[in-house]
């Protein structure tokens, strides 16, 4: 059994030792219940890091689906809209990976995140790589699981725009990634230098699916998107975190 004991001394007048006043409770079911409660939350912790895990697994088979699928494929439209449902899919797949290898399953480093995106856009765009660098700048910004998503399906759409259309033919530079936090708020800026959007150019107007996207992305987190066309091409998109 598990015994709380309080020990409380008695003085008399001259301050003397006069007596001592033992108390003795016993708490062993509140002590069982906090061992039950404790024992809870590690099964439920190991049972939503094993849903994170069989989610990735199952968003790896799709991409492998789609990978095979794409050797049948001879149009190239139709190739490059499968290649990029492949890297949307692969960047929700790391959202899950990362939850399950985080200690904590609140929240993830959308840095770290970030990083390895690039990779995998870097090997996917392996054709361009070696005249294009991603540079990836990041405070400590943690987000949680319904942030996470669809920030990650912004910097994939917005990355890879920038590897098809910002360095046309023999063109090199720079995409860079600049994540912040400040006043509470996540500020996501990826700049390149590339060859700028087309004059006159208006995302609202834009009929490109991954235009489209990017709107509908930043909607979701209550975003602010601005759009520059300084020196290139930047997109900035800030919100608050965590909500109110």
């Amino acid at each position: 059994i598990w015994i709380s004991s309080t020990l409380t001394p008695i003085y008399d007048e001259s301050g003397k030792l006069k007596k001592l006043v033992l108390v003795d409770t016993n708490i062993t079911s509140s002590k069982q219940m906090q061992q039950q409660i404790e024992q809870s939350l590690k099964e439920k912790e190991v049972l939503l890091k094993e849903i994170h895990h069989r989610v990735k697994n199952n968003l790896q088979i799709i991409i492998s689906l789609l990978n095979l699928q794409s050797g049948y494929i001879k149009d190239e439209v139709t190739l490059k809209a499968v290649k990029d449902g492949q890297n949307r899919v692969r960047s929700m797949a790391l959202v899950h990976e990362k939850f399950y290898q985080a200690e904590e399953l609140t929240e993830i480093d959308f840095g770290d995140y970030v990083e390895k995106l690039s990779q995998f856009l870097y090997q996917s765009y392996g054709d361009k790589t070696d005249r294009i660098h991603v540079k990836v700048e990041s405070d400590h910004v943690a987000l949680d699981m319904d942030t996470a998503m669809p920030c990650g399906l912004l910097v994939n759409e917005i990355v890879s725009n920038a590897y098809k259309y910002a360095f046309p033919e023999a063109v090199s530079g720079e995409i860079k990634i600049q994540l912040s936090k400040v006043d509470g708020k996540v500020v996501m800026k990826i700049a390149d230098n590339g060859i700028g959007l087309p004059e006159g150019f208006s995302i609202e107007n834009s009929e490109s699916l991954g235009m489209q996207l990017i709107q509908a992305l930043t909607s979701q987190v209550d975003g602010e998107l601005a759009v520059s066309r300084e020196k290139g091409t930047a997109f900035t998109v800030s919100f608050t975190y965590p909500k109110s």
